[in-house]
Formats: structure tokens, C-alpha cells, sequence
């Protein structure tokens, strides 16, 4: 499901950091989840929300619309298939 997904984000890597990870340092790094739909909003807003909680409040992770185009969703379908 979507939230199990959103959980397992906030499981693989460190929320609390701004513009790196671990040891990586960039600019463009940034811990966003994306969401399709005002359903998904809410769950992902809720999760950080819980995660926030945990954390004090140093949760560094943004929600936004999802900006991807149909064409990379394509792209990535085709290429599952071809790993089938």
C-alpha cells in the first residue's frame, strides 16, 4: 500500500539531514515523498507527522505533488517487463 511504502521511506535512510546523506554532501539531496492524490497527501502527512513526533521535531522531509511525466512512468513499466 502507499503507507507501507511511505514507512518504508522513512526506514532507508536519515530524515533529520538537509542536503546530504550520511557522508554525501550535495545541494540537489533532498528527502521529499511525492503523492498522486489528496488521499495519499494525507497519509503521507500523517506519517511524517508521526515521525515528527519521534523525532523532536527534526524531521527534515517535504511532501509535494508528484511532478513526474507519463512518459517516465512508461519507461519504467517497459522496463519491468523486459526484467521479467
Amino acid at each position: 500500500s502507499y503507507e507501507e511504502m511511505v514507512r518504508l521511506f522513512f526506514e532507508l535512510h536519515d530524515l533529520t539531514q538537509v542536503n546530504r546523506q550520511g557522508t554525501y554532501v550535495v545541494i540537489q539531496y533532498r528527502s521529499e515523498i511525492f503523492y498522486n492524490t489528496e488521499e495519499e497527501k494525507n497519509i503521507a502527512e500523517k506519517v511524517l507527522n508521526e515521525m515528527n513526533e519521534k523525532l523532536d521535531g527534526k524531521v527534515s522531509t517535504k511532501v509535494s505533488k508528484e511532478k513526474i511525466t507519463v512518459k517516465l512512468k512508461v519507461i519504467i513499466k517497459n522496463t519491468n517487463k523486459k526484467n521479467l
